[in-house]
């Protein structure tokens, strides 16, 4: 399971999301912290987005990317509903950072 990471240019709060799930981490709002020792249990990777289609399976409009994280993680699917935002060729090249150790 691959999350997604994104900041919208237009100023909105960063947006953690896959399919099942979706945390919205407000600049203003109130954040459950966790503790060190929890972070460091985290792996956030950085991988170069290879292509973006619309991805009419979902209800709401979104995109499926493939990103690239290289070596021993290799290609992973994810999903992102911003559509509203960017075309699917303004996407690929893109930097995404995203938490690769979940449980499939």
């Amino acid at each position: 399971m691959v999350w997604t990471l994104i900041q919208a240019e237009r100023r909105e709060p960063w947006i953690l999301r896959n399919e099942a799930r979706e945390l919205t981490l407000s600049k203003e709002g109130e954040v459950q912290t966790i503790s060190w020792d929890d972070f460091t249990k985290v792996e956030l990777r950085v991988g170069s987005n290879v292509s973006a289609a619309p991805f009419p399976e979902l209800r709401k409009p979104a995109y499926l990317l493939h990103v690239d994280f290289g070596g021993e993680i290799g290609m992973k699917k994810s999903s992102v509903q911003i559509t509203h935002l960017y075309q699917p060729d303004e996407l690929e090249g893109k930097l995404i950072v995203a938490v690769v150790n979940f449980p499939p």
